[in-house]
């Protein structure tokens, strides 16, 4: 499998890349005193607390002048502002910024470039892990719908389509690779629906970087394409139940072989690392 399934793991051990929020700092929770100083942006204002904001942000600290300003205005979207300041206080997001998913993959590219403008490292963690949750969940729906041989629904890849135009835009390089990842992760059967043909031919990059993969993995023996296996090699069970799904897809005679992502979770690393996209 790709990086797509890894990913929380990899934002937590990466320190050089991504800031881990501490939970045990008081400040996210409560703060002492009450607000000092006045942050705007668009037609919103929001009492902050100087020491707070200018703490978790290299520029809003630059923008308060470490505390001498005490009232400063932002360029951008309020409400994403709204959400940043969230952020800065409590170290979450709102869940609901991404409850509907025509919209939530532009929203979490939009807060990432927020989040990097504002140099909020753990922000930018966290937009990256809804993305990623987003894209595991359309990896699920999507082998359901292409397995049991059913059209996808109209504007079923909306959505997704205006996130890659906009991360590709952004030119925001780990939003880029999960959106790949998710291609590998379909064991790139969706490159044939015509909805995914209009993101290619809106986005042509994008197809650029995942066709790279494709050699890679033909030698590999990973890349079976249009093929879908019956029954999982290791539980000899389907992989279309609820929330399941192939995870690996493997070659044995010219037949298509699967593992569902339950036993590929088990599986031990050092056994499975041929077989694996890594």
């Amino acid at each position: 499998m790709s990086g797509l399934w890894d990913v929380v793991y990899m934002l937590e051990t990466s320190p050089e890349i991504f800031v881990k929020a501490d939970p045990e700092s008081k400040d996210y929770v409560a703060v002492d005193g009450e607000a000092d100083a006045l942050l705007h942006c668009q037609d919103r204002s929001w009492p902050v607390h100087i020491n707070v904001v200018c703490g978790r942000s290299p520029h809003l600290d630059n923008l308060f002048a470490g505390g001498i300003v005490r009232e400063a205005r932002i360029c951008g979207d309020a409400e994403l502002m709204r959400i940043a300041i969230d952020h800065i206080y409590s170290g979450g997001l709102d869940a609901d910024f991404f409850n509907n998913e025509d919209e939530a993959y532009v929203n979490c590219v939009k807060l990432w470039d927020l989040a990097r403008t504002l140099c909020i490292n753990t922000m930018m963690a966290e937009c990256l892990k809804q993305l990623v949750k987003l894209l595991q969940k359309k990896v699920v729906s999507y082998q359901h719908l292409y397995c049991n041989v059913v059209d996808v629904p109209a504007q079923y890849m909306a959505g997704l389509k205006a996130g890659v135009q906009l991360a590709y835009e952004k030119d925001i390089k780990p939003m880029k690779e999960f959106f790949v990842n998710f291609v590998e992760d379909t064991h790139f059967w969706v490159i044939e629906e015509d909805q995914f043909k209009e993101i290619l031919a809106a986005v042509p990059k994008f197809a650029e970087d995942f066709d790279a993969k494709i050699p890679t993995l033909i030698r590999e023996g990973d890349y079976r394409p249009y093929s879908t296996p019956i029954s999982c090699v290791v539980c000899s069970r389907t992989a279309l139940d609820q929330d399941n799904h192939w995870a690996m897809l493997t070659g044995d005679d010219g037949d298509t072989a699967g593992t569902c992502y339950r036993c590929w979770q088990q599986l031990d690393p050092d056994d499975s690392s041929d077989d694996d996209y890594e």
